[in-house]
C-alpha cells in the first residue's frame, strides 16, 4: 500500500490543521514491535522512522504558538481600535479646551486661552506615527496637569476626559509591547510556519511509503493503515468545501433565461 498525502490543505482552518498534524504524529510516534533477527546489523538495511518526526514535532510546536498568539490577540482590544479611539479623545480634547475660549464666562475663557501655547503644539497629531503618538500623549497629559496649568485644569473640568484619554493611550502602549514581544519569540510569520509544516509532513509520508516498499524486518503497514483512515477523514472534509465553494461560484438557473438561445444552424 501507498500513503497519500493531504491535498487543498488550504481549506483548513490554522486550528484544524494543526489537529490533523497532531494525530498524525500521535499515530505515527506510536511505538512497533521490535524486530526478531539473529544479525542485528540486517536491521540497518532498513528504515526506522522511530526518529524521523522530529523536524515535523518542531514546526508544528512553533506553529501552536502562532495559534495562541493569534488568539490572544483577537480576544483582546484590536490595536486598530484603540489607535483610533485614541485619535477621537485626543481631537476632541483639543476641541473642547478651544470651545471655552468665547465662552461667556471670563474665568473659562481665560483658562481655555491660558492653554492656547500647549494646545498649538499638537495641531499636527494626527500626522504622527503610532509610535509617536505614544509618547507626545503621555507628554501632553503630563502638560496638562502640569503646576504651570493647575487652576485652568481645575476650572475647565478637565481630569475625567485626560483620565480617559491617559487609560486608552497605556492600553495601547501595553498591547503593542506584548504584540511585538510575541512576534520576537517567534522567528517565522504563521504563513512561513504553516507551510514548512506540510512540507515537513510530506517529506514523512514519502520516506514512510519507501519505508513501506523497501524493508524486510520494520513493519510499519498497521501504522500506515491507521494513518490513510486520517488522512481519508480529513480528505472528505475538505473535498466537501471545495465543492460546496464551486456550488455557490456556478449561475443561479434564473439567469439563463437572459441569456441568447445556442444556434443550431450549421456553418456551409
Amino acid at each position: 500500500m501507498a500513503l497519500k498525502n493531504l491535498k487543498y490543505q488550504s481549506k483548513l482552518t490554522v486550528v484544524e490543521l494543526d489537529q490533523f498534524m497532531s494525530q498524525f504524529l500521535n499515530i505515527f510516534m506510536y511505538p512497533i514491535d521490535e524486530p526478531t533477527v539473529e544479525d542485528r546489523e540486517k536491521l540497518l538495511e532498513d528504515i526506522y522512522l522511530g526518529d524521523k518526526a522530529t523536524f515535523l514535532k518542531e514546526i508544528l510546536e512553533a506553529y501552536r504558538k502562532n495559534i495562541k498568539r493569534e488568539k490572544k490577540m483577537s480576544q483582546s482590544e484590536s490595536l486598530t481600535e484603540l489607535n483610533n479611539l485614541r485619535k477621537k479623545l485626543m481631537s476632541g480634547h483639543l476641541a473642547y479646551i478651544a470651545t471655552f475660549e468665547t465662552d461667556c464666562n471670563e474665568e473659562k475663557s481665560a483658562a481655555a486661552i491660558s492653554y492656547r501655547r500647549l494646545t498649538e503644539q499638537y495641531k499636527y497629531f494626527g500626522k504622527l506615527t503610532n509610535i509617536a503618538k505614544s509618547s507626545v500623549i503621555r507628554k501632553y497629559v503630563d502638560a496638562l496637569q502640569s503646576e504651570e496649568y493647575a487652576e485652568a485644569f481645575k476650572t475647565l473640568e478637565l481630569e475625567e476626559r485626560t483620565l480617559e484619554l491617559q487609560e486608552v493611550n497605556e492600553r495601547y502602549i501595553s498591547l503593542s509591547e506584548e504584540r511585538d514581544n510575541a512576534e520576537k519569540s517567534i522567528s517565522d510569520s504563521p504563513t512561513v510556519l504553516r507551510q514548512q509544516c506540510i512540507n515537513a509532513y510530506r517529506d514523512l509520508v514519502s520516506l514512510i511509503n519507501f519505508a513501506l516498499q523497501k524493508n524486510k524486518y520494520y513493519i510499519y503497514n498497521e501504522k500506515a493503515i491507521s494513518l490513510a483512515a486520517l488522512t481519508e477523514r480529513t480528505q472528505e472534509l475538505i473535498n466537501r468545501r471545495r465543492h460546496a465553494a464551486e456550488s455557490e461560484e456556478e449561475i443561479p438557473e434564473d439567469t439563463t433565461d437572459n441569456l441568447p438561445e445556442e444556434s443550431t444552424d450549421e456553418v456551409a
